[in-house]
């Protein structure tokens, strides 16, 4: 039996890094057009991703979750049979083999003509969903709630009293500061949850600025997140840049035993050599002519177009 050897140390850096690059220009290409080149790679991306969402889905989920749990003692599988196993653990088999059946259902999301069937399990998940969701986000933000109600005299700010304690009973004299913080800050919720008052018309010119003062909060927490996703974008193209300049660049390229070159002159090359050729072709295609019901296909239909 012959013995596979693992790759060198040294090679496997020149192949990751070389694939690292390829897959990086090839996606930056669309920045360009959109390409067969940028095409491929992406449906190549998309399926890797897709086979290991469904790795991840067998070894985390449906395997520890459903498969063995269903089995129960897989232990006694290998030593008494499928037949035992099931006579030993009857009730807790069939209902995991029923959660299995109406979790199948999900796959019928392909097909027209049995697409109610997904349905059923998607109505169950939505309805479970639904109320777990809505208690973790009601315990998440049960503090940001609490902290909406702010005092507008407030005093001092201390442990039990994170927004300033209220003036009113305290003996202590005001901060004008919090306070002032304290105002802008429950009139801005104010004008955003009155934004968001549709059951009344905004014709009230107090309504109507309120709403307004609302929407433009909005758009600057929204410019907000947007530059925060531009910044994201940002950071991934810095760690690409980075990738390519300190593990693509320098990896050395053998050509014998005494001559090497860096990865980035070759694939410099590279580039250099594939738009001569891209250039080339360009240049020397043949212009096609335009195909449709309404092109000028004779002479006499082109000069009558011409003349139109």
């Amino acid at each position: 039996m012959q013995v596979i050897q693992p790759m060198p140390e040294a090679t496997q850096v020149l192949v990751k890094a070389w694939v690292g690059a390829v897959i990086i220009l090839s996606i930056y290409s669309f920045l360009y057009n959109d390409n067969k080149l940028y095409r491929m790679v992406l449906n190549a991306c998309i399926g890797i991703t897709f086979g290991y969402g469904l790795i991840i889905t067998w070894k985390q989920v449906l395997g520890p979750l459903w498969w063995d749990v269903m089995w129960g003692n897989m232990a006694q599988i290998k030593h008494g049979g499928v037949i035992a196993c099931i006579g030993a653990y009857p009730l807790p088999f069939l209902y995991w083999l029923f959660l299995g059946i109406i979790g199948s259902f999900w796959y019928f999301q392909s097909s027209r003509r049995y697409l109610w069937l997904a349905r059923i399990p998607i109505g169950i998940m939505l309805g479970a969903n639904a109320g777990i969701i809505f208690k973790q986000q009601l315990l998440q933000n049960r503090d940001q709630i609490i902290d909406s109600a702010r005092p507008l005299l407030a005093t001092g700010v201390n442990g039990t009293w994170p927004s300033g304690q209220p003036w009113m009973g305290s003996g202590m004299h005001i901060d004008i500061w919090q306070s002032v913080s304290n105002l802008i800050f429950v009139v801005g919720i104010a004008a955003v949850m009155v934004y968001f008052f549709f059951s009344f018309d905004h014709t009230n010119p107090t309504v109507k600025r309120t709403a307004g003062l609302g929407r433009w909060l909005l758009m600057l927490c929204f410019g907000g997140f947007f530059g925060n996703t531009i910044m994201t974008r940002m950071a991934v193209l810095l760690q690409n840049i980075e990738f390519m300049n300190n593990e693509w660049a320098p990896a050395p390229i053998a050509f014998g035993h005494r001559f090497s070159v860096a990865s980035g002159w070759v694939g410099l090359g590279l580039l250099v050599v594939g738009g001569l050729i891209y250039t080339i072709w360009y240049l020397l295609r043949k212009p096609t002519k335009p195909s449709g019901p309404d092109t000028p296909q004779t002479e006499e239909e082109l000069g009558a177009a011409v003349t139109r």
